[in-house]
């Protein structure tokens, strides 16, 4: 398994910029890597779960390296791993919510996929 904490380049964009893109329309994979009981506290409608101790094994069958992809977690470190993880392996358009959900101000809904 590879290392989760490769360096590597990914921008950050606030939780007002990701409802902007939803509310749009724009075409944007939000990836939850929380684990599966914080997701069913709360999560973004239509976020892809693919947790962290799952997220190496996982990311290459579930994520397609051409589409914009955004991670989330509850603060904002989880998902800076995974996007740096990301970028990494060679995904050129990937992003991380700055922190988080505990400051993600746009609809949640809760309960599992």
């Amino acid at each position: 398994m590879k290392s989760m904490s490769l360096p590597s380049t990914h921008r950050e964009i606030t939780g007002a910029e990701v409802q902007a893109s939803l509310q749009s329309g724009r075409l944007v994979r939000l990836v939850d890597v929380r684990q599966a009981w914080e997701y069913d506290r709360y999560h973004i409608p239509g976020v892809l779960l693919l947790p962290m101790d799952r997220f190496a094994a996982r990311f290459a069958s579930e994520l397609n390296p051409a589409e914009e992809i955004v991670c989330i977690c509850e603060h904002g470190i989880r998902s800076a791993s995974a996007a740096r993880f990301l970028a990494a392996q060679g995904y050129v358009n990937v992003a991380t919510m700055t922190g988080g959900m505990a400051e993600y101000g746009g609809p949640t809904e809760a309960g599992s996929e």
